[in-house]
């Protein structure tokens, strides 16, 4: 995928040991193979940091969540992307087993965690950069296709990369999902509420995928690194958690296909 360059706003071409644009702005590809796009670093790591990383891929190479990468392929397929970005694509679980299944798909993730992305790009065939997905690196209405699985929202750079006929695909949580989960750390359990994009969108499609994983105790914490209650939640319901030693598990996701409106 042709990348923009994040100064100058023109074509940035790769070269031997990274990217080079027209107005000679170069940026170092790492030994993994991404590039890092970030233009102001005033901090050492942005992004999630590398006990969340770590706990996450520790959690996803054991595949529990298969079925939702796999009902995300298929909304891929069905609506035939070609080109396409991840924004916020973490550690590249999903992103990666797009490209195997689909390897004539032309795929860029792009996460502002430098230690995520870092993870992804090995012995991956997917394309990747460090970068905000507030500032994604492509040109104006080069996507078919961007991807959002439980990242921040963007609404001005979908509007601005995608074709006339492109799509969103967000990705979040159901309304039960990790239930027993919450039901071990909190005395009151919420149900998650369901979010959609702007008016400037139009909901094409919803699909539902739902199913039951048994999470054994390192898993279990692990799981529970990876979710927003791991910062709200106090010690003692942490300790608990702890001793918990397995536990069947509802997960629910809802799959969301827009296009832009009035188009």
């Amino acid at each position: 995928m042709k990348l923009k360059c994040p100064i100058c706003g023109k074509e940035c071409r790769e070269e031997e040991h990274g990217y080079r644009c027209v107005s000679n702005h170069f940026f170092d590809k790492s030994r993994e193979g991404y590039v890092n796009l970030l233009r102001k670093q005033k901090k050492k790591e942005y992004g999630d940091s590398v006990a969340q990383v770590d706990a996450r891929r520790a959690f996803f190479l054991k595949d529990f969540y298969a079925p939702l990468k796999t009902a995300v392929t298929q909304v891929l397929k069905d609506y035939e992307v070609k080109h396409a970005v991840d924004a916020g694509c973490g550690e590249g679980y999903y992103t990666n087993f797009f490209k195997e299944e689909i390897p004539e798909l032309d795929l860029l993730g792009v996460d502002i965690s430098k230690e995520a992305v870092r993870l992804a790009s090995r012995h991956s065939k997917a394309q990747y950069a460090v970068c905000g997905v507030d500032a994604l690196p492509v040109f104006d209405h080069s996507l078919d296709a961007v991807l959002n699985l439980f990242a921040p929202i963007a609404e001005k750079e979908y509007l601005r990369t995608l074709k006339e006929d492109g799509i969103v695909i967000y990705v979040q949580v159901g309304k039960d999902h990790l239930l027993q989960l919450k039901e071990e750390l909190y005395e009151t359990v919420y149900r998650n509420e369901i979010n959609y994009l702007s008016d400037q969108f139009v909901l094409k499609e919803e699909r539902n995928v739902g199913f039951e994983i048994d999470v054994k105790q390192e898993d279990l914490w692990n799981l529970f690194q990876m979710t927003p209650y791991y910062f709200h939640t106090p010690l003692s319901a942490k300790e608990h958690l702890k001793e918990v030693k397995e536990l069947r598990i509802h997960c629910e996701f809802v799959i969301q296909i827009y296009r832009i409106a009035n188009m």
